[in-house]
């Protein structure tokens, strides 16, 4: 993640990124923390087909 963060600051002109996941998944929630990131938000996230929805987390870093 970091290299991916990395190349976006030094080719793009990123100003926010933001990343979410299912709350019971701790380790990405790891590693937007490692990287600096801060929590935003609770919200719901539904599959593209409708088959399931779950709790997830919004992390987000300023540059």
């Amino acid at each position: 993640m970091k290299k991916i963060l990395e190349y976006a600051l030094s080719t793009r002109d990123v100003k926010v990124i933001a990343g979410t996941f299912a709350v019971e998944n701790f380790g990405s929630r790891r590693v937007m923390e490692k990287l600096g990131m801060t929590y935003l938000e609770d919200t719901e996230y539904t599959k593209f087909d409708d088959s399931e929805t779950f709790k997830v987390q919004t992390f987000f870093r300023k540059f």
